[in-house]
C-alpha cells in the first residue's frame, strides 16, 4: 500500500520522490531485468520503472555505480561486481534483460562487449548518450562541469579518442527510446537537431539497434514515462517496439 501511495504521489507531483523498498522476492520462473541509471543518480533513481516491470512480471535489481567519481574504465569495474550480485540473487531466472537511462546506455554497451553472458536477453536504452553530447563538447572545459560532471561525464563527446568511440560488439537486440522533448533554452540553441534537454535524438541512435522510437519526455523525464514503460515492456517480450509502422 504504502508503494502504491507513492507512485500516486509522485505521478501528481510530476517528478516522483525515489524511495528505497525492500528488495523484490525472485521467482525462479521470471526474467531477471537489470536496471542502470544515468549520471549523477543512484539506483533509486528507476525506481518507479522498476516498478512497473516487477508488476509486468519481472524479476527485477537496480544497481550503483559512482558515475562522478571514476573514470569510465573503473566504473566499469564496479558495474561487473554489481551485475554479478544481480545475477547471484536470481541464478534461476531464464534470461537477463537490461534497461539502462542515459549514462547506463553506453556503459552497459561496454560491458556486453567484454562480458559473455549465457543467458542475455535483451537491452532497452531511454536516452542513451552514445555518441556524446554537443553539450559536453561545449561546455566541458568549464570548471562548474567538472564538479557537476566528474571524469565519465566529462568524456561524453565524439572525439575519437573517447572510450564511446570504441567499437563494441553487440549480438543482442537493442531497442533504444528517444525523449524528444525539452524545456533546456541551452539545448535548443547549441544541440543539432531534435532532442531531449540534454542529447541529441541523432547521437542516441547505433548503426545496429533493432528498433528505435521516441517518446514526448525530457532526459530526465523520460524514466518515469508510462510510455516509456509499456513500450519497454513490449521490446523486453517481442524484440520490437508497439507502434504503426
Amino acid at each position: 500500500m504504502i508503494k502504491k501511495l507513492a507512485i500516486i504521489l509522485g505521478v501528481i507531483l510530476g517528478i516522483p520522490a525515489t524511495p528505497v523498498f525492500a528488495a523484490n522476492t525472485p521467482h525462479n520462473d521470471q526474467d531477471l531485468v537489470i536496471l542502470v541509471h544515468g549520471l549523477a543518480r543512484n539506483s533509486t533513481a528507476m525506481w518507479l520503472l522498476e516498478y512497473r516491470l516487477e508488476t509486468a512480471g519481472y524479476n527485477t535489481c537496480a544497481i550503483n555505480y559512482p558515475s562522478l567519481g571514476e573514470p569510465a574504465d573503473e566504473i566499469l569495474t564496479v558495474i561487473s561486481n554489481e551485475i554479478e550480485r544481480c545475477q547471484r540473487r536470481h541464478l534461476e531466472s531464464p534470461q537477463t534483460h537490461f534497461v539502462t537511462h542515459s549514462l547506463g546506455g553506453p556503459l552497459i554497451r561496454a560491458y556486453l562487449s567484454a562480458h559473455h553472458l549465457s543467458k542475455l536477453g535483451r537491452v532497452v536504452m531511454l536516452s542513451p548518450p552514445n555518441h556524446g553530447s554537443d553539450l559536453v563538447e561545449r561546455f566541458g572545459d568549464w570548471e562548474i562541469s567538472r564538479y557537476f560532471l566528474g571524469p565519465t561525464g566529462l568524456s561524453l563527446t565524439g572525439d575519437h579518442t573517447s572510450w564511446l568511440a570504441r567499437k563494441y560488439k553487440t549480438p543482442y537486440d537493442i531497442g533504444i527510446i528517444a525523449g524528444n522533448f525539452t524545456f533546456n533554452p541551452l539545448a535548443a540553441y547549441f544541440l543539432d537537431g531534435r532532442d531531449d534537454g540534454a542529447v541529441s535524438i541523432e547521437d542516441m541512435k547505433l548503426p545496429h539497434m533493432t528498433d528505435f522510437m521516441e517518446v514526448s519526455a525530457t532526459h530526465v523525464t523520460i524514466r518515469y514515462s508510462l510510455v516509456a514503460a509499456d513500450q519497454t515492456r513490449y521490446f523486453l517480450k517481442n524484440g520490437q517496439f508497439d507502434y504503426p509502422r
